[in-house]
């Protein structure tokens, strides 16, 4: 038996054992599913998340709810003067805003990006980070040598490169290798 027919044998057994369809996708008499609307999805997910802030003690009876913006689905949660669901560096609302994700999409079965904000903080981190920009901007394009910025998620690296796009003075690039990754302003030498 050639290597082919080996392959083609084992792609047959895979799929009656465990009733993919072609590339593992759903079976063929399987119905697909629509999908609900955004404002649908934003209910579901504040209901997920209330359901998942009940096991944060330290938390007392939030206020969640669900929004769409700019054709995204955020859950607000307020009620939380602590910061605990913040966390250090955001470190918890980014576990949770990715736990969250990953249950909605599994119930929806379709990928979807739930975007989490705990008390302003995602609009205060973005104002700081824009301002951050700004302001290292204009020190490269009066100085003309690159800045470093600090390690940071790969969420707050575009939020710099979007606050940036728009300057013909001076040019972006991440850098560095997993959670070490950073963003560079250099001076635009082109200009």
């Amino acid at each position: 038996m050639s290597e082919e027919d080996q392959n083609n044998g084992e792609r047959e057994e895979i799929e009656t054992k465990e009733g993919l369809g072609v590339a593992g996708g759903p079976p063929e008499d399987q119905e697909e599913v629509e999908a609900p609307d955004l404002d649908e999805i934003a209910d579901q997910s504040a209901r997920m998340a209330r359901d998942i802030l009940e096991f944060f003690p330290k938390v007392p009876s939030p206020d969640v709810s669900g929004r769409v913006e700019n054709g995204s689905v955020w859950v607000e949660i307020k009620g939380d003067p602590t910061g605990r669901l913040i966390g250090r560096r955001g470190q918890t609302i980014e576990a949770f805003e990715h736990i969250l994700s990953k249950i909605v999409s599994h119930q929806l079965r379709k990928k979807i990006t739930i975007h989490v904000d705990a008390e302003g903080y995602r609009k205060r981190l973005r104002e700081k980070l824009e301002k951050l920009a700004y302001q290292t901007a204009d020190y490269v394009a009066e100085t003309g040598s690159a800045r470093a910025l600090e390690p940071m998620s790969s969420a707050d690296r575009r939020l710099v490169h979007l606050a940036l796009r728009d300057r013909d003075d001076v040019i972006t690039a991440s850098e560095g290798r997993g959670n070490s990754r950073f963003v560079v302003i250099w001076p635009n030498i082109e200009e």
